[in-house]
């Protein structure tokens, strides 16, 4: 029983650091990005041809955690 609450108290105490972990995101290249943001905007196009509330609701879903990784930006000067 003391093992069980031992166990217990070690996942309880874990937890909040694994949530954490996962509201952090993904930064991704510019170049992985674009791609990334190309076929999630081609997939929600072929859903919603009318780029209504359902295509936004369907993008945002899709690049929900992805973002922008600003050290792999460049000018296009």
């Amino acid at each position: 029983m003391k093992t069980l609450l031992t166990v217990a108290s070690l996942m309880l105490t874990a937890l909040p650091v694994m949530a954490g972990d996962s509201e952090q995101g993904n930064y991704l290249p510019m170049r992985e990005f674009d791609y990334r943001m190309d076929t999630a905007h081609a997939n929600c196009a072929s859903k919603d041809l009318e780029f209504s509330f359902e295509f936004y609701e369907c993008l945002d879903t899709a690049m929900e955690g992805i973002y922008i990784d600003s050290n792999t930006v460049r000018s296009r000067r």
